[in-house]
């Protein structure tokens, strides 16, 4: 009986080794497409082409990685050297001296599908969560608890991650397979008060815009207030709801004559 268990506890501490590998692989992979898409002068990431930079070193130069860790393709690295190159992540920088051909990407041509699988992504969360709207995926805290949330559907080659770090190719993918993803919620990621404000914060600011836009209409409507009317002896009085104001200690004379 001891020996099963002791065999279950090294069963799944080799398991969540492994987990905590395979997150600092994404860690890495989504710095280093980061950083590529910068050197290209783009604003989201793009995949880095690592046959042909290893076939080609001297295209692009790669500085900060920490002292005995080459450049190469994350998977290749073990949990150490991760986290290593994660702890410099500031420091590191691409530069591209020859840029290969074929391989900068269309921003206009990928700002589209991209929007798209966020479209989906925020969908499929929300019918996890049992709710008839999109909310926000929480990207960082699924990244840091894997296990947390389920997504069953995506292409074979595919791995579920931020859309801002998939190329051209890997959208298209999704897309195609768009009825096939589900999201199945294992562990809850965010309290429920905060999802519901993520989707209902669009829908308070409108009501509020509405309000403001009602009270400006209704002020217009009653037309410019003329000072001249106004008599000297006149007391301004403040528009207060009718059930705010005491009028028991109100005693002021007022000129002229009274009608009833």
């Amino acid at each position: 009986m001891n020996g099963s268990l002791v065999v279950g506890e090294c069963l799944e501490s080799k398991l969540s080794r492994i987990d905590l590998a395979n997150t600092l692989r994404e860690q890495v992979q989504d710095l280093f497409n980061r950083k590529y898409g910068e050197a290209l002068g783009i604003k989201y990431p793009v995949q880095v082409p690592y046959k042909r930079i290893k076939n080609n070193p001297d295209s692009v130069i790669i500085e900060g990685l920490p002292p005995g860790i080459p450049f190469r393709k994350p998977c290749t690295f073990g949990s150490q050297n991760l986290e290593r190159i994660l702890a410099v992540a500031d420091k590191i920088n691409f530069t591209i001296t020859r840029p290969f051909q074929g391989l900068i990407p269309n921003q206009h041509l990928d700002a589209r599908p991209r929007e798209q699988v966020k479209e989906l992504f925020n969908k499929k969360y929300g019918e996890a969560l049992g709710l008839d709207r999109s909310v926000v995926v929480p990207y960082k805290l699924i990244r840091g608890s894997p296990e947390s949330v389920e997504v069953d559907g995506l292409p074979d080659d595919v791995p579920f991650r931020n859309p801002n770090t998939y190329d051209i190719v890997c959208l298209e993918k999704i897309l195609r397979a768009a009825d096939k993803v589900t999201f199945g919620i294992k562990s809850q990621l965010q309290p429920f008060a905060e999802i519901c404000s993520q989707a209902c914060n669009t829908v308070a600011t409108d009501a509020s815009t509405n309000r403001r836009k009602r009270k400006r209409v209704q002020e217009s409507s009653r037309g410019p207030a003329s000072s001249d009317l106004m008599s000297t002896n006149q007391i301004p009085v403040m528009q207060w709801p009718m059930y705010m104001v005491d009028y028991s200690g109100v005693n002021v004379q007022v000129p002229g004559k009274v009608n009833y």
